[in-house]
């Protein structure tokens, strides 16, 4: 079934088809760009990523869970867009790696934040922290245009954050909505 098809289904169901679009779309980046992802996964997990992705119901069963850090670097190639992921056991940071950077001013920044190891909340940070470090993935496979997007001056904000504060107990947050604490 194609993009737009979709697209026209999800609209009759208030709230409900965001997260088939984003397999879909994961799921073209994947198959488009397949020589390129066989090589960053390898063979078995290219076909465990994209059996996963390849899922279109609305409740997955753990084998088809989006994985992260595994398909950070897909969501950030598809979108071109920079992607965060702040977790206590690992944070990371995705660019695209084929595509060259944009002006700083068309910098996009998704920040999602693992919460009880199994769900992801996005964040809506204010100042531009800096990120965390990119990722293996994409420093393993990033090509010679892309590689600007680590030069650019959002990436160079004032002082240094530990991503892990916001893991202590007594850390204080205002993401909006979520206001409170982690």
């Amino acid at each position: 079934m194609n993009r737009e098809k979709r697209r026209r289904e999800r609209r009759g169901r208030e709230g409900e088809g965001d997260g088939e679009i984003v397999r879909l779309e994961m799921f073209e980046e994947l198959i488009r760009n397949e020589a390129m992802y066989m090589n960053v996964f390898q063979d078995v997990e290219y076909g465990k990523i994209r059996y996963a992705i390849n899922f279109y119901d609305s409740l997955a069963e753990g084998e088809y869970w989006l994985s992260l850090p595994e398909v950070g670097i897909i969501v950030a190639n598809h979108y071109k867009l920079a992607f965060v992921v702040l977790a206590k056991e690992w944070s990371a940071l995705w660019l695209p790696s084929r595509h060259a950077t944009p002006l700083v001013s068309e910098i996009r920044i998704v920040w999602l934040l693992l919460v009880n190891g199994n769900h992801f909340v996005r964040l809506l940070m204010r100042d531009n922290p800096p990120p965390p470090p990119t990722s293996r993935q994409w420093d393993a496979f990033v090509d010679e245009d892309s590689k600007e997007w680590t030069v650019t001056p959002w990436l160079f904000s004032l002082g240094g954050v530990n991503h892990n504060q916001i893991f202590r107990t007594d850390f204080q947050c205002n993401f909006g909505p979520l206001s409170g604490r982690i």
